[in-house]
């Protein structure tokens, strides 16, 4: 996985490549920790993201509950494979998937 950071303002977005799974989920734990104390706004911009493990999600998921206390998290530009994963888990209606910079 390759994850490429822009800041803009308050807002942290994460561009992704490749897959999120357990041999590289903890690096985004870590990245996300020391980064989402200073972010309001979280966007993780799947376009590039081809698969996305069950552990990638609970590091989403975590993601999703630090950043909805205090602004917003969304997730654009998912695959719909990546959408499947996240209907199937239960999980679709809770993350504001889109399409696109919405």
């Amino acid at each position: 996985m390759n994850i490429q950071k822009e800041k803009k303002d308050e807002e942290f977005i994460l561009k992704f490549s490749g897959k999120l799974d357990s041999s590289n989920a903890d690096e985004l734990t870590d990245t996300l920790r020391h980064e989402l104390k200073e972010i309001n706004n979280l966007t993780f911009d799947f376009k590039d993201l081809d698969f996305i493990s069950s552990k990638g999600i609970r590091v989403v998921l975590a993601a999703y509950k630090e950043v909805k206390q205090r602004g917003n998290f969304k997730i654009i530009n998912a695959n719909s494979s990546i959408k499947e994963i996240f209907r199937l888990s239960g999980l679709l209606d809770l993350v504001n998937l889109s399409q696109g910079n919405e």
